[in-house]
């Protein structure tokens, strides 16, 4: 990423008025009498379905290129020296997801 496309996004995310920032936070907030016991994995899967619908209707190629967004903004968050740990735990991550959802017959 270069500097001039970061100042594009960062410009892109101020068109934003406070209330439609606001309405997408209350779309990632869960209630407060959300079940807490399974942790995280629940967590992210209440939190993941939110965006279904927005990548659902976009070619394969630009959801790609969405998560490839999404995901080096995540990395470039870490410190340089643990980005590669990070990249190969995260592929390493959706290997396993692909692999539960294609089993027809669940987790064994």
């Amino acid at each position: 990423m270069n500097l001039i496309d970061l100042r594009e996004r960062i410009a892109l995310a101020n068109t934003f008025t406070a209330e439609q920032r606001d309405w997408l936070l209350d779309l990632l907030r869960l209630p407060a009498d959300y079940p807490q016991e399974d942790g995280a994995p629940l967590q992210v899967m209440a939190r993941s379905t939110v965006f279904y619908p927005l990548l659902a209707r976009l070619d394969p190629d630009v959801q790609g290129a969405i998560l490839a967004e999404l995901l080096s903004t995540w990395i470039i968050g870490h410190h340089p020296e643990v980005r590669r740990e990070m990249l190969t735990m995260h592929v390493r991550a959706v290997i396993e997801l692909i692999k539960l959802a294609s089993d027809p017959h669940g987790p064994a």
